[in-house]
């Protein structure tokens, strides 16, 4: 089955009763899978024993009652708690799977750590029960406390290496998790050095090196940065220039947020959905989408798959791309589309070339 040359695999499940295991043992690319639960409890708590898939490409989205109640994609697992006992599941996967150091794109199969996930459901304990589990686990959470500085410090990882060449993907670069919470805050990325490509996944663009974050959407307290370098030859030795003035880490750039109190409210906000600057193939996320959603795709080639919400085709007037997004209900519209891999593409730039 095919949906609109976009979703070449539909799978859908239903699920009954007081509990169970939704799985997804390894997916392929174009895969689009539905699980319905519909059970005796009152409200539902699902718990992740594995959850593994390519971030922000592959999503999982938890509908509740016809609204977005929690989506997600990534490494790492997660308890979500709902309001009732109906629930759907729905996950999505792109076209091509790749990473920064990957190499040409590849089926979401033959990626190693993108092997789907593994979800167990059942019916939520009553605020009773939790309200006990909560006392008895008093002195354990103020000794969680206690040790938070050493626990965020040995979350943060970073990841330098040189460059290969001046070509798109070949460049040095950095990735790294910052301490930073652009829930409900505008922040900044400022630079000392001249960054080609920058990826802060989870956030929305402001304008060329400001962002914000929404809840339920991006990770708290911590942003994960992939920066690749602008790079050229040295012309006193004719090599590949790696030097610290060329090529930077976590020192080299900045993210600072402030606080605004409340989620930003700015219609069709576009998400960071550059990933890697070898994959030409996006699912642009869109916060407070309406029906005078437009983007421009000059840059990004001949552009084929333009789609919607991953259904209606989206209209365009040469490069610019518009959708009416007026009937979603979810927290998030997402326009996909498959283009051209070109070098200056990037989600944020530095100050210095706004």
């Amino acid at each position: 089955m095919k949906l609109l040359a976009l979703v070449s695999l539909v799978q859908s499940e239903v699920y009954e009763g007081s509990s169970g295991t939704i799985s997804l043992d390894g997916y392929e690319n174009n895969q689009a899978t539905t699980w319905q639960i519909n059970s005796d409890c009152e409200s539902l708590q699902l718990e992740t024993t594995k959850f593994n898939t390519e971030q922000q490409y592959d999503v999982l989205e938890l509908i509740e009652e016809g609204n977005l109640l929690f989506n997600t994609s990534g490494d790492g697992n997660w308890v979500q708690k709902t309001n009732t006992g109906t629930l759907t599941l729905n996950f999505v996967s792109d076209e091509s799977s790749q990473s920064p150091s990957d190499g040409p794109a590849q089926s979401e199969a033959s990626i190693s750590g993108i092997d789907g996930f593994e979800i167990d459901w059942q019916c939520a304990e009553s605020d009773e029960s939790e309200s006990n589990e909560s006392e008895s686990n008093e002195s354990e959470s103020n000794e969680s406390e206690s040790n938070e500085s050493e626990s965020n410090e040995s979350d943060v990882i970073q990841v330098t290496w040189p460059g290969q060449g001046t070509g798109i993907g070949e460049q040095c670069g950095v990735k790294t998790s910052v301490p930073a919470n652009a829930v409900n805050a505008t922040c900044t990325f400022n630079t000392n050095l001249s960054p080609s490509f920058v990826s802060i996944p989870g956030t929305f663009s402001l304008n060329g090196n400001q962002f914000t974050g929404f809840e339920g959407v991006t990770p708290n307290d911590v942003l994960e940065v992939l920066i690749f370098w602008e790079q050229g030859i040295d012309p006193n030795t004719g090599l590949l220039d790696n030097s610290t003035t060329t090529c930077g880490d976590e020192s080299d750039f900045t993210i600072t947020c402030s606080d605004n109190g409340a989620a930003n409210t700015e219609a069709n906000l576009i998400g960071n959905y550059m990933m890697d600057p070898r994959n030409p193939s996006y699912q642009v996320p869109v916060a407070n989408a309406d029906a005078s959603f437009v983007i421009d795709l000059n840059g990004h080639g001949s552009i084929t798959n333009a789609t919607c919400a991953g259904a209606a085709s989206a209209s365009n007037v040469g490069s610019s791309y518009t959708c009416d997004f007026s009937d979603n209900n979810g927290q998030l519209s997402y326009f996909g589309f498959n283009g051209e891999i070109s070098l200056g593409l990037t989600n944020y730039v530095g100050p210095d070339l706004d």
